[in-house]
């Protein structure tokens, strides 16, 4: 009894493996295609009625990623900057901000999904479910 009651869940455990390691194995190749792909610097331009914004990302092989840019509403100029660090773990990029003209970004961290990553475009979806695309520079 005992040794039927071993063999089926080892039976179970080979089913389940064999079940989901294809996906961790495609993903990890995803990843690693999106890690390369990713490498460069980003546009990202909005316009939504009386408000204009504009910034340039730059990811880095080190794992570090540097931005600037502006905002503009009613007339009034705000500018930015910030660096941080980056990785891309099952289809996800996670940024982490260590300096920033904003101090109370210090600290945080955003986590997306990303959808696309291409030669001339990379898009992603916010845990908002918003969705966002930057164009290659």
């Amino acid at each position: 009894m005992l040794r039927i009651l071993i063999f089926s869940c080892l039976t179970i455990i080979v089913v389940l493996s064999s079940t989901f390691y294809p996906y961790a194995s495609d993903q990890s190749s995803k990843d690693a295609e999106y890690r390369t792909l990713i490498i460069g610097t980003w546009i990202y331009e909005d316009s939504t009625g009386d408000a204009y914004s504009y910034s340039e990302q730059q990811f880095r092989k080190s794992g570090e990623s540097v931005g600037n840019g502006y905002f503009i509403k009613n007339g009034q100029k705000v500018v930015f900057k910030y660096r941080g660090n980056w990785k891309i773990v099952n289809g996800m990029i996670t940024e982490t901000i260590i300096e920033s003209t904003f101090p109370k970004l210090i600290g945080t961290s955003s986590v997306d999904q990303i959808i696309s990553i291409d030669a001339s475009k990379y898009t992603f979806k916010n845990k908002d479910g918003k969705i966002f695309s930057f164009k290659r520079k």
